[in-house]
């Protein structure tokens, strides 16, 4: 059953992204680390018929049991456990929705997350050279990236560090994919007007 799904327009771009690029594949198992209330899973689900198991894998019980609600597998742990990648179910693709900026060693989780994937991984982060976040810099102020307290996040990347960083890693062929910030001009100079990137990591 899929409750009334409340997707943000960054949900739903992300969302629409994914569905863009598995849409005709087949008997697809997808994963998502972080997976809140399992609106995305659910919308993604929706229009790719192909979809036969979504898994949802939180932290949180309460978002948990909203996400079963939606018909999602769920599976309780914290990301930064030595035992994560043990709990983690093997599929065709894999989320990382705007979760690797909160763990201190981001490299360990995406390889564990990619390792268990057939097809490959989606993942989300912000753009810490958004212009927004350079002109706090230009004032003596960090980037406010966070929404309830400064800790939240952990790690942080620039356009240029992204692709440095993913080729450092030795990950090929990745899509990288600018979104939100200022319509148009975030196309056409992504280092200084994506508000963030969405990446895809084929195997």
């Amino acid at each position: 059953m899929n409750e009334g799904l409340a997707l943000n327009d960054w949900q739903l771009e992300r969302a629409r992204f994914v569905v863009h690029r598995i849409k005709g594949e087949k008997n697809i198992t997808i994963v998502d680390v972080g997976c809140g209330d399992g609106s995305v899973l659910a919308y993604i689900a929706r229009f790719c018929p192909s979809v036969s198991q979504s898994v949802g894998i939180d932290a949180s019980p309460v978002a948990l049991k909203r996400a079963e609600k939606r018909g999602i597998r769920t599976i309780q742990s914290n990301f930064t456990a030595q035992t994560f990648s043990e709990v983690l179910p093997e599929s065709e693709y894999a989320l990382l929705f705007e979760v690797l900026e909160h763990v201190p060693i981001s490299e360990v989780l995406l390889q564990a997350v990619y390792d268990k994937t057939k097809k490959g991984v989606f993942f989300s982060i912000p753009n810490t050279g958004y212009f927004l976040y350079r002109l706090r810099l230009l004032f003596g102020k960090t980037p406010m990236q966070w929404r309830i307290h400064p800790s939240e996040h952990l790690r942080f990347w620039t356009h240029a560090d992204l692709k440095w960083w993913l080729k450092a890693l030795k990950y090929r062929d990745c899509e990288l994919h600018p979104y939100k910030g200022i319509p148009g001009l975030n196309k056409l100079w992504p280092s200084m007007f994506a508000a963030g990137f969405i990446v895809h990591i084929p195997k």
